[in-house]
């Protein structure tokens, strides 16, 4: 229609938009004399000014980050559930015993200041800075008893999430509204054949006692199937029970069969009006702009593992996440996969359009056209690099959700 081809195609998956002139010597098939002609045809792409190329192969990474900024002020106007501390100054609540945080001596009512040199103002600050060093020794000053001072604690990878992120074992929903209370109970499930009822706190197993609900599922792991013995809290009086744990084969954890009841008076819906919500979206944009290439710096420089990366499957269960969570949380994922396209595809490697960007750099120097075969050559190179980046990542998505031990067994389960 009007010069170009639109097709439509049975699987919607590696889309691409191909430019009349833009790779003469492929369109030719290797005929380097019709790469040529190609090449000085006036509507072809390669015949345009410096100037018009680049304004071309710009305008999608642009448009890409312009979806971002335009997108998240509708996150801050719909608004999402969040948990109150979030908002709140990052003062320790709790140290996890042999954490990273116990190892340097980080105590509870110190308040966090910075992490690696950005400024913590709330636990929604340094949750995501942790995250962002996984297996990395970090430089963290904090204020106690008026006192600044300052330590360099080696973050380990989070052992709660299947993802690598970092970890330093003060993070607040240990201890936030997490008491060991017991919501719903599964039907003919070990709580339920050992009596526990809705409501009760378990406050000791074997004798240990037990504050938190992260306590409770540790030791529960940990005792392997063995009967265990409890001591919970109901109506003011200590009530003594024993159960047995069942393991579970599909996520092989040992399961007993209860839920956590949830203190909603701990979460609210955070919304702003609309002026505000677009201030608080350029704010947000250019701070995730940051973040990229911060994380990029690190992956480059080798500070950060090619692991922490996600792939599409890993992209997909997160937007599945998100969704199930509100129409906020996965417009902010939606505009933040945006963003980061646009930046990815500004990489200067060849088949990407900061690829093109520097050949027509590279031809503005030189004032002559870039020759067809070296054109092609590295295209093909950059290729190469690219489907072996999206086989790597794939692959760490697979190890990350399934495991490949998991595939493995289900393999031989089958034969």
């Amino acid at each position: 229609w009007h010069g170009t081809e639109y097709r439509i195609a049975p699987f919607p998956f590696g889309g691409y938009v191909k430019i009349y002139g833009q790779e003469p010597l492929e369109e030719a098939e290797g005929d380097v004399a019709k790469a040529e002609e190609i090449a000085r045809d006036p509507e072809s792409f390669h015949s345009k000014s410096i100037f018009k190329k680049l304004a071309t192969v710009f305008a999608g990474p642009f448009m890409n980050i312009v979806l971002c900024f335009a997108i998240l002020p509708f996150v801050f106007m719909i608004g999402k559930i969040q948990p109150k501390i979030l908002d709140q100054k990052a003062i320790v609540i709790d140290v996890e015993k042999d954490s990273p945080a116990a190892l340097v001596g980080l105590q509870a009512g110190d308040e966090i200041l910075t992490l690696e040199g950005s400024e913590i103002s709330n636990w929604g600050d340094l949750l995501l800075q942790v995250s962002l060093h996984p297996d990395a020794k970090v430089t963290l000053s904090f204020k106690r008893n008026g006192k600044i001072e300052t330590v360099s604690p080696s973050l380990i990878l989070n052992p709660n999430i299947k993802q690598a992120s970092g970890y330093l074992g003060i993070e607040p929903f240990q201890y936030y509204g997490n008491e060991a209370i017991i919501d719903t109970v599964q039907k003919d499930s070990p709580a339920s054949i050992a009596g526990i009822l809705s409501g009760d706190e378990v406050v000791q197993i074997d004798g240990k006692p037990i504050k938190y609900w992260t306590e409770m599922t540790t030791l529960v792991q940990a005792g392997e199937g063995k009967p265990l013995k409890l001591a919970v809290l109901r109506d003011g009086k200590t009530v003594s029970l024993e159960m047995k744990p069942k393991f579970n084969e599909a996520n092989e954890v040992w399961r007993i069969g209860v839920t956590k009841k949830i203190d909603e008076s701990l979460y609210y819906l955070k919304k702003h009006g609309f002026v505000e919500s677009i201030s608080l979206g350029g704010k947000e944009g250019v701070k995730l702009l940051g973040l990229t290439f911060n994380i990029l710096k690190r992956l480059f420089t080798g500070k950060l593992s090619y692991k922490a990366l996600g792939g599409p499957i890993q992209i997909a269960k997160a937007t599945s996440s998100a969704a199930k969570t509100g129409f906020g949380p996965f417009l902010y994922l939606l505009a933040f996969l945006s963003l980061q396209l646009g930046v990815l595809n500004l990489l200067p490697i060849p088949v990407l359009d900061g690829g093109h960007i520097v050949f027509m750099a590279v031809e503005g120097i030189m004032r002559k056209p870039i020759h067809p075969k070296v054109r092609a050559i590295s295209m093909q190179m950059g290729l190469f690099v690219l489907l072996g980046l999206m086989v790597v990542v794939t692959i760490n998505d697979v190890n990350t959700i399934w495991g490949f031990s998991n595939i493995l067994e289900a393999i031989k389960g089958i034969f």
